[in-house]
């Protein structure tokens, strides 16, 4: 029996399972000039970091001021505040100690803690939030215009195909950020770059762990016998198509991979600047050293392939001018138990992202050969988890989250309650403001209210995560706000832009 959605469901799969390759107009080392893009930097770059599973933002930046952060609502969860430590100007607010790495960036005034950000179709569901949060489209609206499986930055590079703008996701599988349908929207899914941390030759990408010249993989010619022939160049590339029974989108995936894998061989092996460390490189494989590194607690498997992907979103991002954007993930955040408190699983997975931030923008993009591109960081998750704790040591699935902002031209000062001081909402009511731990329920909150009995469940949202997204593609990227609605669908008709918190200078 055939389903009607067989084809759409085969070039998802295609695409996570590490086909998707090129991107729109190919990577490429043309040098773009400053002003090209409007408000943003025609080399401002931005790293987009997805914490999978719905991160206790609570218990990240600590709401200490809030009347129900106590030991008994948070039980075995509770941080005492004495071992919180401090966000520059700000006393309501403190973070978990595992963030310790920040504070370099937060004492030059470059990071800003997003707080009741969220998704007003929240529905508790990994998947469903997920999509909702990577495409830009709320899944309990009407009908979108949009294939709901493609994602906002890749609308976002159809914007700004014609500047040579193009981005590349690093990760596992192919996130839903970059994801698509349409073949003409191909955006470059790397899993392994290089080898490291003892690079002796470049790698081929895609995870094969078989050295860039791989005749059997790329198939220089489609009239020889292996290694030269029936590899991906023999079943993609043109004058050896006739016959075959590849779709269109199939063909157009292998050429496109094919193409970037070509720009990535080029490249020497990556030397990370100023001292940067981007350690445990080589993942599971017990046959490789397995080096600790001061300011980092545990040696988890997460952890070890979460700073091997991001050596290669940094490598992409310095080393090829048109990349402008690199999407990768951690994954481990659904802490239902043993969550932690001063030590623990999310101690040890906020400790990670802390230092990946610091060694990315605080050491490499602050060193002078970074230059002239400026680099800006966002990291979020589909959302927040509940106010109190549950009696297994963890937390549930909540509703707003806290979104991090890291970069030269982010701006921290927000007062007590995450409000820009200088700044006036337009009559929005607050969008901004932090509303209290125990501010929503699933009886107000979401697509699909079941009527909870307990109105004191999460933080509730003050601001729209698309208006978050927003303000960033239009004053990182320079999208225009007639871009801003093919990017993220109706941005100016929901008055998304009432919404932006100021965050970027």
């Amino acid at each position: 029996m055939t389903h009607h959605n067989d084809k759409k469901f085969s070039r998802r799969k295609a695409l996570q399972a590490g086909m998707a390759g090129g991107l729109l107009g190919a990577l490429s080392r043309t040098s773009l000039a400053r002003g090209a893009f409007g408000q943003g930097g025609a080399t401002d770059k931005l790293l987009v970091i997805n914490l999978r599973g719905g991160y206790d933002a609570v218990n990240s930046v600590i709401p200490v001021m809030d009347p129900g952060y106590t030991m008994a609502l948070r039980k075995a969860t509770f941080i005492p505040t004495a071992s919180t430590l401090p966000i520059p100007g700000n006393t309501f607010f403190r973070l978990n100690p595992g963030m310790a790495a920040l504070q370099p960036l937060m004492n030059a005034g470059d990071v800003a803690f997003l707080n009741a950000i969220a998704n007003p179709a929240r529905s508790g569901s990994h998947f469903i939030d997920q999509q909702t949060w990577e495409t830009g489209i709320t899944q309990c609206s009407t009908p979108p215009t949009f294939d709901n499986e493609e994602g906002w930055m890749t609308r976002t590079l159809q914007q700004m195909a014609l500047s040579g703008f193009s981005a590349a996701s690093v990760s596992t599988d192919l996130q839903q950020l970059f994801a698509t349908s349409n073949p003409d929207r191909i955006v470059s899914h790397i899993r392994q770059i290089l080898s490291f941390p003892d690079d002796a030759e470049t790698r081929y990408s895609l995870d094969t762990g078989n050295a860039t010249i791989d005749n059997k993989l790329r198939g220089q010619s489609a009239m020889a016998s292996p290694p030269n022939g029936f590899g991906l160049r023999a079943l993609y590339d043109s004058g050896a198509q006739a016959g075959h029974t590849l779709d269109g989108f199939s063909r157009k995936v292998g050429l496109k991979m094919l193409e970037s894998e070509s720009a990535i061989s080029g490249l020497a092996p990556y030397v990370p600047l100023g001292g940067a460390l981007y350690p445990f490189g080589h993942g599971t494989n017990p046959n490789f050293p397995l080096p600790t590194v001061a300011g980092l607690s545990r040696n988890r498997d997460d952890v070890r392939e979460f700073f091997h992907r991001l050596r290669d979103a940094m490598w992409l991002l310095r080393k090829i001018d048109s990349v402008r954007v690199v999407g990768i993930e951690m994954g481990g955040f659904d802490t239902h138990s043993n969550q932690g408190s001063t030590s623990g699983q999310l101690f040890d997975l906020l400790e990670a992202i802390s230092f990946a931030v610091n060694t990315t923008v605080g050491i490499e993009a602050a060193h002078p050969m970074f230059e002239p591109a400026s680099l800006h960081v966002v990291v979020f998750s589909e959302f927040g988890r509940t106010s109190e704790a549950n009696d297994n040591g963890g937390t549930d699935h909540g509703g707003a989250t806290c979104v991090w902002a890291v970069g030269p031209r982010v701006q921290p000062a927000f007062d007590q309650l995450g409000l820009r001081t200088n700044l006036v909402y337009n009559g929005n009511q607050g969008s901004g403001a932090y509303p209290g731990m125990f501010s929503a329920n699933d009886g107000d909150f979401g697509c699909s209210p079941v009527g909870n009995a307990n109105p004191k469940t999460f933080v509730g949202q003050a601001t729209d995560f698309r208006a978050v997204f927003g303000e960033m593609l239009r004053k990182i990227l320079g999208l225009s706000l007639n871009d801003m609605n093919q990017a993220i669908p109706n941005y100016t008709t929901l008055g998304l832009p009432a919404q932006e918190l100021g965050y970027i200078l």
